[in-house]
């Protein structure tokens, strides 16, 4: 035991008359962070904020007295004192994995831990009342953060792109979370929202692939644009009695969806805001709701069925039928409804919508009493006289033939069709407005010698079209010269009574069939005679 300790002894001796150069840290920098707060950064990357009262903030992370020095930066200390972190003093210490916060700080400000994405965990303590803008943005290592019981306001992107943190659990002291505070949280699978917030802001929870659960309370009465888009993992979510509106995107591309009960609160809901929800089976409202109603197919629609609202993608399936007394149809009702393969319009109709990545959808069938439409034999919708072609059904193969009677190309007539290769026009080049006629590669074939269809007439439609031309078939057209004449007239008579040579008697055979019975009479000959007349 004595031997032990004469051991020990010489030791502490030994340490005793060491140089304190030797047991000391090398401090690289230090400065001033605040009136009465100072810093000092250590030769192992520790740094620490020591002192009274605020920390300065700075509108840039490159203001920041150690910024030079940011990426040796590997441990923060703040010590008791210090009562705020500033603006963006750890903007983009990537190599912090560890920060200590008194309980004397009560504030944190915007962009504090901005991209700090080695940072796996953080612990405020409840003496924080304000946490600022993006202060934990693209802080990919946090899994889990605790807001502590005082804080009122989760201010916007304050998690935004947090792309591993599941769980963030807000106090009831929570009354207003901001716009895209979790954007893009990717791992986020449950939040629940506390009673006293009144509105889910813009984009608030957009992108939360893995949210499976959210709890709305009853005092929230707005859902605003795209708060929940994009959530592809929520199964289910119930819309709490006292909702006033839901704002354009809310849900859209919530794509485990399958039904979406519509409380009787409820007066306004803005265009997109179930748009490509694939799963989506039946829209339910409540019978007491004075704004809106569905159908047994679970379509969405205004009280009256005079504006039908939203298709349920996956709720349809082969034809449908538009009820009489619709008048219009949202222009995005039935996109994205990949099921359907037939859908019939009535007379009350005036607006039609549109109809994009509807891929089975072979056939419109309108109504002859519709003053504002029509269909032809390909199934295609048009107006009344078609002179506008609306659209081509998305299910249509092969080859289009677009008649010589339209003068306009409606924006979405063809978009996102994937079984057409070909397109056909017979006439003048139609008008089109719109960046893209189609979005795969596709042959378009014009007739020749037709003046208005010039190179910039052929690029209106986008760069997605090999362009050929070619001579157009003219019924009655026997010598080619682009119009039906007498001397077709004559061409086809000689040929009845064989007085014509083997190639006149060839184009006569091609082009006078106007019957098409495979023969040249004289019943040809006389349509030829009307549509000289005519």
């Amino acid at each position: 035991m004595k031997k032990v300790f004469a051991i020990l002894l010489s030791v502490v001796l030994m340490i005793s008359i060491l140089p304190v150069s030797a047991l000391a840290v090398d401090i690289i920098d230090s400065g001033r962070c605040g009136a009465n707060v100072t810093w000092t950064l250590d030769e192992n990357g520790k740094l620490t904020i020591s002192g009274r009262n605020r920390m300065y903030d700075y509108e840039l992370a490159e203001d920041v007295p150690w910024y030079e020095h940011i990426e040796a930066i590997k441990t923060v200390v703040i010590e008791s004192g210090v009562t705020s972190i500033g603006e963006n003093v750890f903007t983009r210490c990537i190599n912090m994995t560890s920060v200590t916060i008194p309980d004397t700080v009560t504030s944190i400000g915007d962009f504090a831990f901005y991209g700090c994405e080695k940072l796996p965990e953080i612990n405020l303590p409840d003496s924080i009342k304000t946490i600022g803008e993006t202060v934990f943005y693209e802080c990919n290592s946090l899994t889990e953060v605790t807001i502590p019981d005082g804080v009122t306001a989760i201010e916007a992107w304050t998690f935004g792109w947090t792309e591993n943190i599941t769980t963030v659990n807000i106090p009831d002291s929570v009354t207003r979370i901001e716009e895209l505070a979790f954007y893009r949280c990717k791992s986020l699978t449950e939040i629940v929202i506390p009673d006293g917030v009144t509105a889910i802001k813009h984009s608030t929870f957009s992108s939360c692939e893995s949210l499976v659960s959210v709890t709305i309370p009853d005092s929230v009465t707005t859902i605003e644009t795209e708060a929940f888009a994009g959530c592809e993992s929520l199964v289910e979510i119930t819309i709490p009695e006292g909702i006033t509106s839901i704002g354009n995107y809310a849900f859209a591309w919530c794509d485990s969806l399958t039904s979406f009960e519509i409380p009787a609160s409820v007066i306004d809901i803005i265009d997109y805001a179930f748009y490509g929800c694939e799963s989506m089976e039946e829209y339910i409202v409540d019978k007491d709701n004075m704004f809106y109603s569905n159908d047994e197919h679970g379509v969405l629609f205004n009280k009256d069925k005079s504006v039908l609202i939203q298709a349920p993608v996956s709720g349809i399936r082969g034809s449908y039928t538009i009820p009489d007394g619709v008048r219009s149809i949202t222009h995005f009702a039935f996109d994205c409804c990949e099921n359907i393969t037939e859908i019939t319009i009535p007379a009350s109709v005036v607006e039609a919508g549109s109809y994009v990545d509807c891929n089975s959808l072979t056939r419109f069938i309108v109504s002859a009493d519709n003053r504002n439409y029509s269909n032809d034999e390909s199934g295609a919708l048009y107006n009344k006289d078609k002179s506008e072609l609306i659209c081509v059904p998305g299910g249509i193969y092969g080859v289009f033939t677009v008649p010589a009677s339209v003068t306009t190309l409606n924006r979405f007539a063809f978009t996102e069709n994937d079984y057409i290769y070909a397109i056909e026009f017979t006439g003048d080049a139609p008008i089109f407005d719109g960046d893209y006629l189609l979005y795969r590669y596709v042959t378009g074939y014009y007739p020749e010698n037709n003046a208005t269809w010039t190179a910039e007439a052929r690029e209106s439609y986008g760069p997605m079209i090999t362009w050929v031309a070619y001579t157009p078939f003219i019924a009655g057209d026997v010598d080619g010269n682009g119009s039906v004449s007498n001397t077709d007239l004559v061409l086809t008579a000689r040929y009845i009574v064989r007085l014509c040579d083997a190639e006149t008697a060839a184009e006569v055979e091609r082009y006078a069939d106007l019957n098409d019975d495979g023969m040249i009479t004289n019943t040809d000959l006389v349509m030829i005679a009307r549509i000289i007349v005519d």
